[in-house]
């Protein structure tokens, strides 16, 4: 999709169709965001009815008489007063898709004039939502139902601010699709040694990638991760992605992305219900993966190394099994209380890598862990622990901008005790109780002082139905927010 800037209503491109925007007023009326008067005329009749409200992503279209564009698309935005990027984003994503099976290839959008929405903001919610809603996964249909539209239009009054807009969002959006498409695929595709091959293309411009294999895993001492791995007949991998764009800067940001590639819960046997969508159980490597590419297409002046332990927890005669004892890469000794506590385990081993031996000023992992969280807080909103308040008050300041709901939740030390063991140094679970707040903890073991977040997506990153801008299927969940993070660190940092 191709986006082309115009200076006017009166100067607009021939297109297939134009997107109109409307809001409603407090007293329920529907008013025009935009100021051409033939365009409000042309939608007069729809408005004198009660058909349209300006509901957040309602539309519909028309067919008016006019040379310019043989259909019209009127778009709510909600209320006037309560519009934001946010619902900006929401209502094109939802109209766009709602055009996905119409022959169309061009658009032309009006730019709605919201006046507490800085016109930087309102482009980048026009630009994501429609990348948003043009979004769908294909790759196992025989007949593709790919989006046709090639080129929109959009209504730029100050172009050099559209672009600048445009080019953050077009590296922020392409890193969500790379992180999707991971996720959607098959597991037996999307296994350790293919998920290494498609990190291996991104190699390039700067960002190094290296994927090392079991070898190289045993010799670094992680044998938590190789315990995870031990039944399945895939090798595990430890993707390291390297960028640095600020080389005279002692600041390091070490990314962690869980990258279990299927998860049968291992002998602690997950039920059926709960087996489905375990192929979506690496969405945290796929976040940090995609979060690497946009950085390098942005070539943002930070230093930024992630790390991606991967392998499949599955079920064999070398299972590793419950009550026995692994060391971790840090000395420190876990009994396993269940097998399908597997996720921590392999982060574990990676925290400290980034903190030992890389050097990390700050280090941020990224997983979906446990199903106490969507218990918690359902599919819209993720949790995250920090121990730094700065740090996190900047990510949250972050996802405010992306859309991306987190919660902030108490890494509460007196559930520490939950964690004992009468035989080793640690249990890997402390109880169905705060089930989140446990697992934070045991990965906090692994930080020492530095500055740390945990995001946890048990229940964001895939969607079993449709939801809000996504479709069933991987939301590419934190993508944003952590462009977003890099985007602003780089701007102190300059």
């Amino acid at each position: 999709m191709r986006f082309v800037p115009f200076p006017s209503a009166a100067k607009r491109p021939s297109a297939d169709l134009c997107c109109l925007p409307f809001a409603c007023d407090s007293s329920g009326g529907v008013v025009p965001l935009f100021d051409d008067t033939r365009l409000q005329q042309a939608v007069g009749r729809l408005l004198d009815t009660t058909d349209f409200r300006a509901k957040v992503g309602e539309s519909i279209v028309l067919y008016p008489e006019s040379k310019t564009e043989s259909r019209l698309m009127v778009i709510g935005l909600g209320e006037l007063s309560g519009i934001t990027t946010d619902t900006i984003r929401q209502a094109y994503a939802k109209s766009l898709s709602s055009l996905r099976k119409r022959s169309l290839t061009s658009v032309t959008c009006m730019t709605p004039r919201v006046e507490p929405v800085a016109p930087q903001l309102v482009y980048r919610g026009i630009l994501e939502g429609l990348l948003l809603g043009s979004y769908s996964f294909q790759e196992y249909r025989s007949e593709k139902e790919a989006m046709a539209i090639e080129e929109v239009g959009v209504l730029a009054e100050d172009p050099s601010a559209f672009l600048e807009v445009e080019r953050e969002v077009i590296a922020r959006m392409s890193a969500l699709s790379l992180c999707r498409d991971l996720v959607n695929q098959n597991a037996d595709e999307m296994n350790p040694q293919g998920f290494a091959e498609v990190a291996s293309t991104l190699s390039r411009d700067g960002l190094m990638v290296t994927p090392h294999g079991k070898e190289w895993i045993e010799r670094q001492g992680m044998r938590l991760l190789l315990a995870v791995g031990k039944g399945a007949q895939y090798e595990p991998r430890f993707i390291i992605a390297e960028w640095q764009g600020a080389p005279q800067s002692h600041e390091k940001t070490v990314l962690v992305g869980k990258g279990i590639t299927f998860d049968t819960g291992g002998l602690d046997l997950k039920p059926f219900e709960n087996m489905k969508g375990m192929k979506g159980d690496m969405a945290g490597a796929a976040a940090v993966l995609a979060v690497m590419q946009a950085v390098r297409d942005l070539k943002l002046p930070i230093n930024v190394t992630a790390l991606m332990p991967l392998c499949e927890n599955s079920i064999g005669s070398r299972s590793y099994k419950p009550d026995d004892v692994y060391r971790a890469r840090s000395g420190k000794s876990i009994e396993i209380g269940s097998t399908d506590a597997e996720g921590r385990l392999i982060l574990a081993d990676a925290l400290d890598y980034g903190v030992k031996d890389l050097g990390a000023t700050r280090i941020i992992d990224v997983a979906s862990l446990t199903g106490a969280a969507a218990v918690a807080l359902g599919p819209d909103i993720s949790a995250f622990f920090s121990n730094t308040d700065s740090l996190a008050y900047d990510l949250e300041q972050a996802s405010v901008r992306a859309g991306e709901p987190l919660w902030k939740m108490p890494l509460h030390m007196g559930y520490v005790d939950l964690l004992d063991s009468d035989i080793a140094d640690c249990k890997n679970v402390g109880g169905r109780a705060g089930g989140a707040i446990t697992a934070a903890l045991f990965l906090h073991f692994f930080v020492g002082q530095t500055p740390w977040a945990h995001f946890d997506l048990g229940g964001t990153s895939l969607l079993k139905e449709p939801r809000l801008c996504f479709g069933k299927g991987a939301t590419g969940v934190l993508v944003r927010t952590l462009v977003d993070y890099f985007l602003q660190l780089s701007k102190t940092n300059l």
